[in-house]
């Protein structure tokens, strides 16, 4: 890592940790921990204050050279001048120890200092495998299911580091602190090195003429089109809904190799062929003519990606100007599934096809598809590695939906739990109310008649 690069990373993981903060606990931690414990986020915070022991004298460094007005401007009501004061003693303490180190350390044949001991934990991550990163989109009202679906991505990590990088436009301090909980705690019990950050999206999709679809779509989604521009630093990202849940190591799919193809996803076979089967029995053609002949997909049922799990390959995107092209496709009002349509017609032909368990998809009906498929349909359906709730049927809103029992007692194990039942059952209960004032409007209005 360069000199810069280590800087970078210093001021980034200082921020995240706070100065003020992190100055307060490596001076006194047992006098000040009751205001250290006041900061909502102490767990995460502590997380990385011990993961990164290894940069505490760049910490202290870069403490020194800051404004004591804005070290002062902390949740503990310590004022700058006092903690660039401990700053200081921590630095003149710190300053023996070092030299100490340098005289003590083994020299090579060129007489260059050479150090006993590895930094960091060999357990906690591979640096020799490639950094697994990952990212969402989610708002205030779907945190709670990002929440179970991070659960269950961090639970089954292996030996690796992985990047969790949520984009938003409207999530608020707490949840963003509850989705960091949930990260650090559950990344206790595994083998992975996990960072989890938040990108708010400054795009106003309003600007755009996107497709109304065949049903409403949540702002978010449409920010994974935006990727190749937002992250210019990365090659390569995995891209996941909300509606989830994982049950192996992401790392292994990440892994996929993708050649020259612009993106990798699972087919939506089954779901194609339910919607085929079902208009060739009621003697239609309108999806068919839409996949064949607007989309200029000629095998949907063979070549048609859900769009609820991709691979993005950024370089490649980003050489041919992909954005560009699905923003417009996007912005066809013919475009039936919103942006996975648009994904479709425009990176067709430079697609990676994964193993359909990635994206085991529970909103297709199993008795409408031909018997031919059912075998597999069932064994895809058994051995699921990623679930994916697509559609309208969700588990938090039906309960007995397929495989609901599986994201229910991962969601058990959230800080989000009560707050689920909550907001669910409010919902259904408003919703039966609703059919009733509307069965009484209709009997009012009858009656006002006779």
């Amino acid at each position: 890592m360069s000199n810069q690069q280590q800087t970078t990373q210093v001021e980034r993981l200082l921020s995240t940790m706070g100065a003020s903060w992190f100055t307060v606990y490596k001076y006194d931690k047992k006098k000040y921990l009751d205001k250290l414990k006041a900061c909502v986020t102490f767990r995460s915070r502590l997380n990385i204050y011990d993961r990164n022991k290894e940069l505490h004298q760049k910490f202290i460094e870069s403490v020194l050279r800051k404004d004591p007005k804005k070290l002062g401007k902390n949740r503990m009501g310590i004022r700058g001048e006092e903690i660039m004061r401990m700053a200081k003693e921590l630095q003149d303490k710190q300053m023996p120890k070092i030299k100490s180190r340098l005289t003590s350390m083994k020299k090579d044949e060129k007489g260059k200092a050479i150090s006993d001991r590895v930094l960091g934990s060999p357990k906690r991550a591979r640096v020799d495998r490639e950094k697994v990163t990952v990212f969402f989109a989610v708002n205030d009202g779907h945190a709670p299911y990002l929440g179970v679906a991070l659960t269950s991505l961090v639970e089954h990590a292996g030996i690796h580091e992985y990047e969790l990088i949520v984009l938003y436009r409207d999530l608020n301090e707490r949840n963003r602190e509850l989705l960091e909980q949930i990260v650090y705690r559950c990344g206790q019990k595994t083998k992975g090195s996990f960072r989890l950050r938040f990108m708010e999206i400054p795009i106003n999709i309003a600007d755009y003429d996107f497709a109304p679809g065949a049903r409403p779509l949540s702002v978010e989604t449409w920010f994974r089109l935006f990727a190749p521009s937002l992250f210019p630093e990365y090659d390569k990202m995995l891209w996941l809904d909300a509606d989830i849940l994982v049950r192996d190591d992401v790392a292994k799919l990440y892994a996929t190799h993708m050649g020259d193809n612009w993106i990798a996803g699972c087919r939506w076979d089954y779901g194609i062929i339910g919607i085929l089967e079902h208009e060739r029995k009621q003697k239609l053609s309108k999806m068919r003519n839409y996949f064949t002949k607007t989309l200029g997909i000629r095998r949907p049922q063979e070549d048609y990606v859900n769009a609820g799990v991709l691979l993005l390959n950024l370089q490649a995107m980003r050489e041919k100007n992909v954005q560009g092209k699905l923003l417009q496709a996007a912005q066809n009002p013919a475009m039936y599934f919103h942006d996975q349509c648009a994904i479709n017609m425009v990176c067709h032909g430079h697609i990676c096809y994964l193993d359909s368990m990635w994206n085991g998809l529970t909103g297709f009906k199993m008795d409408l598809l031909p018997k031919k498929y059912r075998e597999k349909a069932l064994y895809d359906k058994q051995h699921r590695k990623i679930i994916h709730w697509a559609g309208s049927h969700k588990p938090w809103k039906e309960p007995w939906c397929k495989a609901a029992v599986d994201w229910w007692e991962e969601a058990r194990r959230t800080p989000y739990y009560e707050e689920i039942l909550y907001t669910n059952i409010g919902a259904i209960l408003q919703g039966e109310m609703n059919k009733k004032l509307k069965k009484l409007g209709k009997t009012y209005i009858e009656l006002s008649q006779i």
